[in-house]
């Protein structure tokens, strides 16, 4: 059977004399790869060397996983049969000695697909039969920008190829024998189950693979590619394929781990395909593939888009590929979270075997906790805890006891553990109870309920590991420690009456015990005040009865962040948020929309007022026993068109979210065109208003239409300070700050800059300026490195320190004349100006004044 076929083919077995001869224009690697291919199968038989001959030259010339060698593309690996092997080199003799015509070789500059490879790809793409693309040669005088794009290039096209190749081996050569194994290997189900969705998912890249191909061989003449991944990416198959797949992915690798640990025919043949594969890639190797592919595209993208210039043919489409694969991953990691949650919610009911309510269609789990609940006496001590979870649904709440403590309970057999249910409400129905007395210790201290033999943990607290006890320890602990400090406090006042000198009864030396006494109490306080931040305290409302609950957390970041995710699964419920947003293409959006809170009228007033700007900023606040606060302050300017009313709030963030009205500033002869809070010079640290400068201070800049600048005080805002003011040359239209800077734009087209001096102090008498044009200067956008400036039509990319232009852009529009009462329409912009800007994604987003456009 080796022979026969040798002599179905004389050209190989005849003398050397009489062989074709190799043409000679080949290059250095492609002639090594020739003339590896070029032995005759007598020699390869008397060198006992051609049964390994594909491993051999993978060994001789390596390559890096996302490149693939030209010849072997897209081989399926050989089989065990040695007929077979030698018709694979005669297929790839012929395919070799008819790839290096003239004709061909012009056109590529790669071996075309063999026989073989054409049909695995004609069958596993379902789609139109195509070469993998290949980037045809440098032109010989290219610049350095133009060879790092191709290098990039040619490794996007090298790894796209390979990507379908793994997509081709996996259901050729894994879902194919599967499906066609006799007894069968696996049910139909379960190869269906590992095999999800991959074949939908060639075909998507099959049809990109065309696309890539046109602009991989006009790319020297074009340099035009990101046309390609707009139109293959942004369709909503794409996003169904892929969210499909990446939520069958779990299951898929239970299945098939499980499978192949319960049939050992199963794991043999996994085992199989990887030792006869050319590259030992194992099956979890090729089906993680797919959730690769993505963050691939976008790092390759990114790295393309650094290295083409503004102004390049094919920018924008980078920037706009880029920005859809970057939607498509995010939209693709949400619908994974609520895939998960669904499915963690069906898992907790099963444990738990029962049902809540009457439909649980649309229920998902957005938390769960292992808590202790503690139970109190009538003298207010903790008599017992018990070990509870907390279950957050986005409509319930839902507490459950485990069959085992968690340290008994196997992680690996989590789905096997029983839930017993104790209770469970609805998102309404908890309300949690704030305040400085909810703490356990504070209940303990204030009720001095301490036992006189409790043990003790002066020697062994941790704040970190919260134990059954540590409670009750720890006020005793304070008791102790406030019972020593009065007894030797009077120890020392007697000492003081010594008329006589003794060792050890000095003041000195009680005076040290005493200091030592306090800063155990600060440690124990500190301690303590941990504790009671952990501690959750909630009142249940149900049909006809109202129950308090008290549960120790783990930490107080968890207790806080449970009770954000209550707050707002409350307010997605609530009738403003359901239905809350009209979405024009629910298939191409995934995640979570802004939920409405409330609305606070700022001015209680018959006459027409708008809210035309603000400012918010945090500041740490010291409190009465000398801990630092943050308290974040909120600005809102309300104007009738002929004055300014701005009104200073205060965030209150209870149970619910509410702004607290501190005071209010009325300008009656100006309106505000902008608000500004600017950081004092020493950023992050506590500083004491008193001891500063004025003009170095936490400061909110006013800019008003009458030409001046107003700087008021940050730190206590209801007093209403006025620090400063400057009187500018023209009107103001807009105010930022950014690098350290005040930036300030004037109606006459200049642009302010006013700067620090010694001492962190403003200097507001010597600004640097740079004049724009004669357009008023609408809109600023600080951005990393520079700072974008609109006048009229024109954007201009600032450098922050020097004031030179980095980039210009001229923005086409309609002139629009917009009629109408809508106190908004700035009377400085005219129409078709530039009015917002904003950085979203990787494109600069701009809005015309006094339109929708």
């Amino acid at each position: 059977k080796l022979f026969r076929p040798i002599f179905m083919c004389p050209n190989i077995c005849e003398p050397q004399s009489r062989r074709i001869p190799l043409p000679t224009f080949m290059s250095d690697d492609t002639g090594k790869i020739g003339f590896l291919r070029s032995k005759t199968l007598g020699e390869r038989l008397r060198e006992k060397t051609w049964t390994n001959r594909r491993s051999t030259e993978r060994d001789q010339t390596p390559t890096p996983d996302h490149v693939t060698s030209p010849g072997f593309a897209s081989t399926p690996s050989p089989t065990l049969d040695g007929s077979n092997r030698i018709s694979r080199i005669f297929s790839l003799r012929r395919s070799y000695e008819h790839a290096h015509t003239p004709e061909k070789e012009g056109i590529g500059g790669m071996h075309p697909l063999t026989e073989e490879e054409e049909t695995v790809l004609g069958e596993g793409a379902r789609g139109p039969n195509i070469s993998p693309p290949v980037l045809p040669p440098a032109p010989l005088f290219a610049s350095p920008e133009q060879t790092k794009r191709r290098f990039i290039i040619n490794s996007l096209v090298q790894s796209e190829n390979n990507y379908l190749e793994s997509l081709q081996r996996l259901l050729n050569d894994y879902k194919k024998p599967l499906e066609e194994s006799s007894p069968p290997i696996l049910s139909e189900s379960k190869v269906c189950t590992i095999f999800y969705r991959v074949s939908e998912i060639l075909h998507c890249h099959s049809i990109f693979r065309i696309a890539l191909s046109e602009a991989v061989r006009k790319w020297d003449q074009e340099e035009k590619i990101g046309d390609a991944f707009v139109a293959s990416f942004s369709k909503s198959v794409v996003l169904e394929v892929y969210s499909d797949f990446i939520n069958n992915f779990t299951e898929a690798m239970e299945v098939a781990k499980t499978e192949s640990k319960r049939k050992s025919a199963f794991a043999d043949f996994l085992k199989v395909k990887q030792i006869t594969a050319h590259d030992r890639l194992n099956f979890y190797g090729l089906i993680v593939k797919p959730i690769q592919r993505f963050p691939q595209f976008i790092l390759l993208l990114q790295d393309l888009l650094k290295e083409t210039p503004p102004g390049h043919s094919d920018r924008m489409a980078l920037q706009l590929a880029l920005t859809t694969l970057e939607s498509l991953a995010e939209m693709l990691n949400e619908r994974k979270r609520e895939s998960e949650q669904i499915a963690a919610f069906r898992a907790k009911m099963r444990q738990i075997g029962g049902k809540l309510g009457k439909s649980e269609c649309g229920r998902v789990l957005l938390r769960e906790d292992d808590v202790q609940r503690l139970e109190f006496n009538s003298c207010g001590q903790v008599s017992r805890t018990k070990p509870r979870r907390l279950l957050l649904l986005n409509d319930r709440v839902i507490c459950v006891a485990s069959s085992g403590r968690p340290s008994d309970v196997d992680i690996n057999a989590s789905q096997n553990e029983k839930l017993n249910l104790k209770w469970s409400a609805g998102v309404d129905e908890i309300e949690v109870i704030e305040g400085a007395g909810t703490g356990t210790l504070a209940r303990l201290t204030t009720a001095g309920a301490v036992q006189p033999g409790k043990k003790s943990s002066l020697t062994k607290t941790n704040s970190n590991n919260v134990d059954k006890q540590m409670a009750e320890n720890l006020a005793q602990d304070m008791a102790d420690l406030m019972h020593d400090f009065d007894l030797v406090s009077r120890i020392n006042t007697m000492a003081s009456g010594l008329k006589c000198d003794y060792p050890g009864l000095s003041s000195e030396t009680l005076g040290n015990i005493l200091d030592s006494i306090q800063k155990s109490i600060r440690q124990k306080d500190d301690e303590m005040s941990w504790l009671d931040k952990s501690c959750l305290q909630v009142v249940v409302k149900r049909k006809e009865k109202t129950e308090t609950l008290t549960f120790q957390m783990r930490s107080p970041a968890v207790k806080q962040d449970w009770v954000v995710e209550l707050r707002l699964a409350r307010l997605a419920l609530s009738p403003d948020n359901s239905p809350g947003w009209d979405i024009l293409d629910s298939s191409k959006f995934t995640g979570r929309l802004p939920l409405y809170v409330q609305h606070i009228p700022v001015l209680k007033q018959d006459k027409q007022t708008e809210i035309v700007c603000g400012t918010s900023y945090t500041l740490l606040v010291q409190t009465p026993t000398r801990t630092l606060r943050p308290i974040t302050y909120v600005w809102v300017n309300a104007t009738d068109g002929q004055s300014s009313n701005l009104k200073v709030f205060s965030v209150q963030v209870n149970q619910k979210i509410s702004l607290k009205e501190l005071g209010a500033h009325f300008l009656s002869s100006c309106n505000v065109r902008a608000l500004q809070y600017v950081p004092g010079g020493a950023v992050g640290i506590f500083r004491a208003a008193s001891l500063e400068h004025p003009l170095s201070q936490d400061l909110v800049w006013v800019a008003t239409d009458d030409r001046r600048i107003l700087l008021y005080g940050a730190y206590e805002p209801e007093k209403g300070r006025e620090v400063g003011r400057i009187v500018l040359q023209a009107e103001p239209v807009c105010l930022v700050q950014h690098s350290g800077q005040v930036f300030v734009g004037l109606s006459s087209g200049t642009l302010n800059a006013y700067r620090r001096a010694l001492g962190h102090i403003w200097d507001l008498e010597n600004p640097v300026t740079r004049n724009l044009g004669n357009d008023p200067v609408t809109a600023l956008l600080p951005v990393s490195g520079g700072l974008y400036t609109a006048t009229g039509r024109k954007v201009l990319l600032l450098e922050t320190n020097t004031f030179s232009t980095l980039r210009q852009i001229i923005v086409n529009g309609d002139e629009l004349a917009f009629k109408g009462s809508v106190m908004s329409l700035h009377p400085l912009l005219p129409p078709g100006s530039v009015s917002h800007m904003a950085v979203a994604g990787v494109g600069l987003w701009i809005a015309m004044a006094n339109s929708s456009n």
